[in-house]
């Protein structure tokens, strides 16, 4: 019998077996030699503030207990996508019960909605919030979504939020290292629309005159080695996609720019970033019972008697995790 050895099955289907690992299991075995590193290329970048970084909310005595949808997750190059870690600091109330935490809400034509991770339940201190999920849906959408707690007195704090990308690279890491590039000399935003227009007309003309095989542009070739941009067909390519990337996430429709430190107050910066806060004089929003549905589901005192918006797979994983809680 032959056996195919993995270097020898096609780049995009490795990326798709990868795709089902663990991040960390997808970069060990990048490691595995030169040519599964090259044809992988795992690397990592971190989002500029494309979503908010700190807010509080407060639970009613009424419907505290009712999970609410926070923001849809903003991606660039989503197709490149592996895993999704978003970092930050997490706290409840501070006495009493605990029931706080943060749920992701994946949404899908093909399979309706389910939860791809939740945090612990939120600490009387301080904690780290570490949340995780693979995006092997290419086409679903993936949404923040909190529960304060209900019973009265409880609060939800969020601090220092982050988004970082662990993403399949082009051979020689060339989108990471033009990424880091530009975010080191602060030429990242998501308000920089105009700069990202340049810099995609920069590196497509760039790219025409290698094409006719002529010497580059002496002046815009000099303004990509200074901004730390190779002037490589690779390096020029993986910079259009990140610029046209860029856009996008600048057209995305629910980002809220953040005030700065001196130009808001707290109570400013939690209207803006969020839904709801204690300092909001409306009631809480409606939440969308089909998403509300899918993460009852995986709360310990609702027992699952029916979960249309699932298929037969997703009820029996969650079935086992309320067992093994």
């Amino acid at each position: 019998t032959q056996t195919l050895s993995f270097e020898r099955i096609p780049a995009e289907l490795q990326k798709r077996i990868a795709n089902f690992l663990k991040y960390r299991d997808a970069f060990r075995l990048s490691q595995v030699n030169k040519q599964i590193k090259e044809s992988l290329g795992m690397s990592t970048i971190r989002l500029p503030s494309a979503i908010p970084t700190k807010g509080i909310w407060a639970g009613s005595v009424r419907d505290g207990d009712i999970p609410r949808r926070c923001r849809k997750l903003p991606f660039l190059m989503k197709n490149r996508v592996h895993t999704v870690l978003l970092r930050g600091m997490y706290q409840d109330q501070g006495w009493g019960n605990q029931k706080g935490r943060f749920y992701i809400v994946a949404s899908g034509a093909g399979f309706g909605h389910r939860v791809v991770a939740t945090s612990p339940l939120a600490n009387h201190g301080e904690t780290a919030l570490k949340l995780e999920f693979n995006t092997v849906d290419d086409d679903a959408t993936y949404t923040l979504w909190y529960k304060v707690g209900g019973g009265g007195g409880h609060t939800l704090t969020l601090a220092n939020l982050t988004m970082q990308l662990i993403i399949f690279d082009e051979p020689g890491l060339c989108i990471s290292k033009n990424f880091h590039a530009l975010n080191s000399r602060k030429a990242l935003g998501v308000s920089l629309s105009y700069h990202y227009i340049l810099l995609r007309s920069s590196a497509r003309a760039l790219l025409a005159q290698m094409e006719r095989e002529e010497n580059p542009d002496i002046n815009m070739a000099s303004f990509m080695e200074s901004t730390g941009i190779d002037v490589t067909k690779r390096s020029l390519l993986a910079l259009d996609q990140i610029a046209s990337s860029m856009l996008n996430l600048g057209n995305y429709s629910e980002i809220d720019v953040e005030p700065s430190e001196e130009s808001g107050t707290d109570i400013e910066i939690r209207r803006q970033c969020f839904p709801w806060s204690p300092a909001a004089p409306s009631g809480n929003p409606p939440s969308p019972q089909r998403e509300v549905d899918a993460i009852m589901a995986l709360e310990p005192d609702h027992e699952i008697l029916e979960v249309d918006i699932m298929d037969e797979d997703v009820e029996d994983m969650i079935r086992r995790a309320m067992r093994e809680d």
